[in-house]
């Protein structure tokens, strides 16, 4: 997939932003791409907002413990919205070229230990996005050429 010059511009921008780099920035360059090509920026959007959801719960989760009912509350709205964020990832690599759908299949789609660990990881990045957005007030990155 050709990933144009505006997109790797954004997430240079972006990792600045995090004082990070990405590991996952091809899949995520990708995955931008996919969407904007499709006309599912706002499903793009909604996976970005998912993200920092899914991102932050996990981290009050992991800190926390499941002992009380508010973080087994959270954590049953975790998983309700993994499940979300799986299908509309689904959505947006459904009509992917086969390489690149494999590839997100395999790595973060598909049930088990390392691809929830993959999933997470890419989640994890992609709600640095959201917070570069947010940061921006709300400029999202289908925005990003204005």
């Amino acid at each position: 997939m050709i990933i144009r010059p505006e997109t790797l511009t954004y997430l240079d921008t972006v990792e600045q932003f995090a004082h990070r780099t990405f590991q996952l920035r091809d899949d995520i360059a990708a995955l931008m791409e996919l969407a904007e090509s499709r006309k599912m920026s706002r499903v793009f959007d909604d996976i970005l907002f998912l993200a920092k959801f899914v991102s932050n719960a996990r981290t009050v989760i992991s800190r926390v413990g499941l002992e009380s009912e508010e973080t087994q509350k959270l954590a049953s709205e975790l998983k309700e919205q993994l499940e979300r964020t799986t299908t509309l990832l689904r959505t947006i690599v459904k009509e992917a070229p086969e390489d690149l759908k494999l590839n997100f299949t395999t790595t973060y789609l598909t049930l088990g230990h390392e691809n929830m660990a993959n999933l997470f990881a890419l989640l994890y990045e992609l709600s640095w996005i959201k917070n570069y957005v947010l940061d921006r007030g709300g400029v999202s990155p289908r925005e990003r050429h204005s």
